[in-house]
């Protein structure tokens, strides 16, 4: 099934069809103790010919490679809930931060087993399914994206909660959290907890199973766990703090949220080989547009610039430029983009060396990092950019990057770094750490 012909049934309202037509006989309940194979939507590989392609999307039956309670949607790492309450406090692009989630319920799965395969008998069901399936896949190759077995990476935490369809709640009624009540998929920072919300009207491949829009939220989590050593710390706003380093700041930098969300997209492409992570969903715009980061072809320099509107996406267009980044030194390898076992090589590598740069940035009560602005300071999530603050943030990052990289490739990530960031965000005083 192609995205096209997924859109007009959604629309249409006829793909119960597709579930009536799939499921001609009724089963009995999947029997316990045998792999799960169900019919899911998941993306077709072979559709990408070009990283910057958005790939079609199929319907059939896939095995399950963990998950081992069908009627309950879990597995010994992952468990999905659905509906309840999701408190939210503060939104930063596709990373939520949350006091509490409560009121949910057990997944109500609706399917008939037909020759040993699991049928979804509604949309719902398909949806949960699907993204069950990914997360499934994700989290069973853990140890080949980070290079961590999976009793390390889960050291700290037993397992992930998938929300799906929860119910936001708003701590405080600002206009920045209100608006993210329009994005339909989330990683909630710091709980190990993924959010999965209701299908926005303009989606064409529903987010809460689309694999670029999963693995994107999957980096989020990866990245928490190396970059923040698994402590993603809120700044407390009653305070106002001078010193370099304190908790939140690090979490709270504009230009760190960015790093954040371009790694994140990355994981995407690492996961499925396309670097147009949301115009499957969402379709082909502007905004889709610049997010595919293989395409892109402004720089720091110029976004960063009052008088440039090279890019509108916020500090995603820093994340847009950061995996542009990874992706010049990936290809500096001369590594096969097609290749998932390349690209996935790569990916340890990078985790490897962002839990290096933590750990660098805050040694010595965060030596490395500028004095913070006054905005900063005082736990302000800023939205808009600062070219100064957020160029001086960046430097320092790149900085510690460049000095824990493996000394064969410090070429490489010095010209890719330059050519994608200038002299804004890499100032040439800060590059003898190149030489």
């Amino acid at each position: 099934m192609n995205n096209k012909t997924f859109r007009c049934l959604m629309m249409a309202g006829t793909i119960a069809h597709l579930f009536t037509s799939a499921c001609t006989r009724e089963g009995e309940k999947y029997p316990q103790g045998i792999p799960i194979q169900a019919d899911v939507l998941s993306f077709d590989p072979s559709s990408i010919n070009d990283l910057g392609d958005a790939p079609r999307f199929v319907y059939g039956p896939k095995t399950f490679p963990q998950m081992d309670n069908l009627e309950n949607l879990s597995s010994p790492r992952f468990k999905m809930l659905q509906g309840g309450n999701l408190e939210v406090r503060e939104a930063i692009g596709t990373v939520i931060t949350s006091s509490q989630f409560s009121g949910y319920s057990i997944p109500s799965l609706e399917y008939r087993a037909v020759n040993g395969v699991v049928k979804p008998v509604n949309n719902k069901s398909l949806m949960m399914l699907s993204a069950s399936y990914q997360f499934d896949t994700l989290i069973e190759k853990i140890e080949s994206l980070t290079g961590y077995k999976p009793e390390e990476f889960f050291d700290g935490f037993s397992s992930f909660n998938v929300l799906f369809h929860p119910s936001i709640v708003l701590e405080e009624s600002d206009e920045q959290t209100r608006k993210y009540e329009t994005t339909n998929a989330a990683y909630v920072a710091g709980v190990k907890q993924f959010a999965l919300f209701s299908l926005g009207k303009d989606e064409r491949v529903p987010m809460t199973f689309n694999p670029q829009i999963v693995s994107h939220e999957f980096g989020h989590a990866i990245f928490e766990k190396y970059f923040f050593n698994n402590k993603f710390e809120k700044c407390n706003p009653d305070e106002v703090r001078s010193e370099k380093l304190f908790p939140g700041r690090i979490e709270n930098e504009y230009s760190v949220r960015g790093i954040n969300e371009g790694f994140a997209d990355f994981v995407s492409f690492v996961w499925t080989g396309s670097t147009n992570v949301i115009q499957s969903s969402l379709g082909d715009l502007e905004l889709t547009r610049e997010r595919n980061f293989s395409k892109a072809t402004f720089d720091y320099d110029t976004y960063s610039s009052k008088e440039a509107e090279v890019c509108n996406g916020r500090f995603y267009c820093i994340g847009t430029l950061w995996a542009k980044t990874l992706l010049d030194v990936f290809n500096s390898r001369s590594l096969d983009p097609k290749s998932p076992e390349a690209r996935q090589q790569f990916l340890r590598e990078i985790v490897s060396l962002l839990a290096k740069v933590g750990v660098a940035l805050r040694d010595a009560d965060g030596a490395a990092l500028p004095s913070p602005d006054e905005r900063t300071k005082r736990c302000f999530n800023r939205d808009v950019l600062s070219p100064a603050a957020d160029g001086d943030m960046l430097s320092a990052f790149f900085v510690a990057l460049i000095d824990k990289a493996d000394p064969a490739i410090k070429k490489s990530w010095c010209t890719s770094i330059i050519s994608n960031f200038g002299t804004s965000g890499f100032p040439i005083s800060a590059r003898k750490v190149c030489q």
